[in-house]
């Protein structure tokens, strides 16, 4: 409802919840199952027409997004997440698994900031200081240097344990890791200068990756 416009009807958000609430996927073997026919038998039967495809799904069906334009908007617009796919997609063939995906796979956000880059990295360089965060409510440091650990406590009264995985204060850029992610899942955090060289200017970069390690990335290793 913030872009004002209502897509559900109580009656057909009940009888949605219905559906997801009996927890099962349906399919029909008898009609071609693709990519993109997941969730289609229980949508078209909601929406009282004639289902087209085998609904189920597929390996590298897009569940999430198809799944969150449903829940969200009724299937008016589709809702593209940030992940357009799988870096391997699955095969075609029993068992369908595509092979282990062993080169580094990353995810890049920036933001320009109207400040220089000495500014920025005063107030966000240091891995044991969140007071700038708007989330965090107590910090405490365990050990020093690579391996210092960082247990940040949330406003909403959660916990979140990292690991400091690499430091450059030259380069303005640090690395961390989470005590409850994946093991080779790190975020590496730089402050630079913005695109366009503005001396008063600068730019911030947040990088998760994933993958085989490298010396770049993380020092501990």
């Amino acid at each position: 409802m913030r872009d004002g416009k209502a897509d559900w009807t109580a009656a057909a958000l009940a009888a949605s919840a219905n559906v997801f609430l009996d927890d099962f996927l349906l399919f029909d073997v008898a009609r071609p199952i693709t990519d993109l026919s997941h969730l289609e038998i229980e949508r078209s039967t909601l929406n009282g027409r004639a289902y087209q495809t085998g609904g189920g799904r597929t390996v590298n069906a897009n569940v999430i997004d198809i799944l969150v334009t449903w829940m969200v908007n009724h299937d008016r617009e589709f809702l593209q997440g940030g992940a357009m796919g799988a870096t391997k997609p699955g095969t075609r063939e029993f068992p369908y698994l595509a092979s282990p995906n062993t080169e580094l796979q990353s995810v890049v956000q920036s933001v320009d900031l109207a400040a220089t880059p000495e500014q920025v990295w005063a107030l966000i360089g240091s891995f044991g200081d969140l007071s700038w965060h708007p989330l965090a409510a107590a910090v405490k440091l365990t050990g020093t240097g690579i391996g210092q650990l960082r247990t940040t406590e949330t406003i909403d009264g959660k916990w979140i344990i990292e690991r400091l995985t690499a430091t450059d204060p030259s380069a303005r850029s640090y690395g961390y890791a989470g005590r409850q992610w994946p093991s080779r899942l790190r975020v590496h955090r730089k402050v630079g200068r913005d695109a366009e060289g503005r001396g008063q200017h600068c730019r911030v970069e947040l990088e998760v990756f994933a993958g085989r390690p490298t010396r770049h990335h993380h020092q501990d290793d």
